[in-house]
């Protein structure tokens, strides 16, 4: 029988400044990384430490969420070639150009608003990737090449979810999350069993689960994180909520069954 071990008793939190500049002095490269990838570091002060200190977890932050840099600090790591010069004001204009086009399939009635849409992206001086074939997407992430699947910046079929989230460095796998929704069987429980204790806690944050993906956590016995996948899951259903009188109550009512079958004190 598969066994899954999952010892994190909550997620990664998000730090103010001086928690964020205590965790670049003293905490481990790892948890460092996690926290990037999850909300990566906001403040002036820790990006500034990032800069000067850490070139390693620049390139991963820019990765992640290259929009997350103060334009002070953006300013420092475009003048040494880190970044690529903002020209305009379109920043987050452009960002949701490529998002739309690039990423997700069904952001087009047909191919003339496609058409239309990357003419504006191109205008702004975005970079368009070429769109891929299924069969091209599916070659890539079973090359097993680490820097190739690295490159694949679109919303993916769904059949194709559970090898990427297998094959993908676990970097992909975050940023993969954080723009899309992890919602197959095998993707989520493939994510599991890649054992980064920060991304399970984050998929089961942003994501709807599966009834596999819930065993799975169940059977690693860590109830916190399966309490918190039990309220994301199923306490949000519109229907019930309306037979108990409110979302909270429905919740409240999911925490206590919670509570009586696992023995736990759970609260909201």
């Amino acid at each position: 029988m598969e066994k899954i071990t999952i010892k994190a008793q909550h997620p990664v939190y998000i730090r103010n400044a001086e928690e964020e500049v205590q965790l670049l002095k003293n905490g481990s490269y790892q948890e460092k990384a996690d926290y990037i990838c999850c909300h990566t570091f906001k403040s002036r002060e820790a990006q500034m430490i990032l800069v000067n200190d850490e070139p390693e977890l620049v390139e991963l932050q820019s990765y992640i969420s290259e929009a997350s840099w103060h334009p002070e600090v953006r300013k420092i790591l475009e003048a040494r070639g880190h970044l690529a010069k903002n020209v305009s004001d379109v920043t987050d204009y452009k960002a949701w150009l490529k998002h739309v086009l690039m990423r997700s399939q069904l952001s087009f009635k047909n191919d003339k608003e496609h058409a239309i849409r990357k003419q504006a992206l191109m205008s702004v001086g975005a970079r368009v990737f070429p769109v891929r074939s299924e069969e091209d997407l599916e070659k890539v992430i079973f090359s097993g090449n680490p820097r190739t699947i690295r490159l694949l910046d679109r919303e993916l079929p769904p059949r194709l979810v559970g090898p990427y989230v297998e094959y993908a460095p676990i970097e992909s796998v975050f940023r993969y999350l954080l723009n899309f929704n992890i919602d197959t069987p095998d993707g989520q429980c493939n994510l599991i069993r890649r054992g980064n204790d920060a991304l399970t806690w984050k998929m089961a944050i942003c994501c709807t689960l599966q009834p596999e993906s819930m065993r799975l956590i169940e059977e690693s016995g860590n109830l916190p994180l399966l309490y918190t996948a039990t309220i994301r899951t199923y306490g949000w259903d519109v229907q019930k909520s309306l037979k108990l009188g409110s979302i909270r109550k429905l919740q409240e009512h999911l925490t206590a069954e919670f509570n009586k079958k696992y023995g736990t004190e759970m609260v909201l």
